[in-house]
């Protein structure tokens, strides 16, 4: 609205372009501005767009390689629908009729993974925790980042009540990591065990020997590797994980793509401002 009034009503058409439903009041106002509208399919909800035209769009603008992106989520497609994988099925059953363990806690080994931590637990939170009659169902997601969170989180998880599934999010590819350099200071020797190694190397070692430490305390751990950080695994990794958040909420019996709690906090902040 700010850049609207700061720009020529002439100009608004070669500077905009509006992501929205169609026949929605921003769409008419589209077609009155002569302003390009793409438009969100209707049965899909703000935390499963990304791959739709949503998040394709802004990333195409941005020079993103989006049609990588979109194989990815297509071959992903091609082995839950065509090829009849079932290791999400497998995944999302243990999960929703685990007896113990209904906070799933995913550790991302890597800063990159931040912001998919972020949308990983709008994704699960807002779809699976929900209302069945007068019973209150839901996964709690937790999202951590390896190695930092190993200093914090991990002893709650380690030592803590059992009542968490854990997965570890890795990617294999080195990616040209720096190595850490060949020094050794005296009284410090003992740190000499990671010289020259690779540092992205060192993380995934750190990844492993924390999964390890869990599973010895008969934790639930599964690992999801990437081959590399590029579209096509991003694109894989998302709907690999719209498909899973799916099939929890048909298997937890629940619609996964409402939110009525949080319409409930909107409707109010509406009526507070009114007054």
């Amino acid at each position: 609205i700010i850049a609207y009034f700061n720009l020529e009503h002439k100009n608004l058409s070669e500077n905009f372009i509006f992501i929205t439903d169609l026949n929605s009041k921003l769409h008419k106002l589209g077609d009155e501005l002569n302003i390009k509208c793409f438009f969100i399919p209707q049965n899909v909800g703000g935390r499963f767009s990304i791959l739709s035209a949503i998040g394709i769009v802004p990333l195409t603008f941005c020079n993103y390689d989006t049609k990588a992106l979109l194989e990815g989520a297509r071959a992903c497609f091609v082995d839950f629908f065509e090829k009849k994988e079932t290791h999400i099925l497998q995944k999302a059953y243990h999960y929703c009729t685990h007896k113990n363990a209904h906070i799933n806690v995913l550790f991302s080994y890597g800063d990159a993974f931040k912001a998919f931590n972020e949308w990983y637990v709008q994704l699960i939170a807002e779809s699976l925790g929900k209302k069945q009659g007068f019973k209150r169902i839901g996964l709690t997601p937790i999202a951590l980042i390896g190695a930092r969170d190993q200093h914090s989180f991990l002893q709650l998880i380690m030592d803590g009540p059992k009542d968490k599934t854990i997965t570890f999010l890795k990617i294999k590819d080195s990616q040209k990591s720096p190595s850490i350099p060949n020094i050794s200071l005296n009284h410090l020797q003992s740190c000499d065990f990671t010289n020259d190694t690779n540092l992205h190397d060192l993380l995934n070692a750190q990844c492993d020997a924390t999964a390890q430490a869990l599973i010895s305390e008969n934790l639930s751990v599964d690992i999801i590797e990437l081959e590399k950080l590029d579209a096509w695994h991003c694109g894989y990794l998302m709907y690999y994980y719209e498909l899973f958040t799916s099939a929890c909420g048909i298997m937890l019996g629940i619609n996964t793509y409402d939110q009525p709690g949080v319409e409930v906090g909107k409707l109010i902040l509406k009526n507070m401002l009114s007054k």
